[in-house]
C-alpha cells in the first residue's frame, strides 16, 4: 500500500491522509467515482483510490525467475511458471530496472 489521500465523491482531495500500511476499514468493493476513476469507500462520503490498497491479478506469459530486494536472483532459484497467477501489489525499481513486488 502507499501513502492515500483521502478523496469526495466527486474526486476532489479533503486533505486528510493514511499513511502506508495502516489499516484501513473499508465498505464494500470497488466503485466509480463521478470522475471515472475507481475507489474504495471508507466513510461517509469518503474514498480511496483503488490502486492505492488494491492488488492486481497477473497472469504469467512466460517462465519467470524470482529476485530478492537488492535485485540478484533469489537462492531458492524459484521458478514462476507460465500460466500462473499472482496478485502484483506495488512496483519497485532495483537498479534502474522496474519489477513488481
Amino acid at each position: 500500500m502507499y501513502k492515500s489521500y483521502v478523496y469526495d465523491g466527486n474526486g476532489k482531495r479533503t486533505g486528510e491522509v493514511y499513511k502506508a500500511y495502516v489499516s484501513i476499514t473499508c465498505y464494500g468493493g470497488k466503485t466509480k467515482l463521478s470522475n471515472g476513476k475507481s475507489a474504495v469507500k471508507i466513510g461517509d462520503n469518503k474514498y480511496i483510490m483503488a490502486s492505492n490498497i488494491l492488488g492486481s491479478s497477473r497472469t504469467f506469459k512466460a517462465d519467470a525467475d524470482v529476485y530478492q530486494s537488492n535485485g540478484s536472483l533469489s537462492k531458492d532459484r524459484l521458478l514462476r511458471h507460465m500460466g500462473q497467477s499472482i496478485t502484483l501489489t506495488m512496483k519497485l525499481t532495483i537498479e534502474s530496472v522496474k519489477m513488481h513486488m
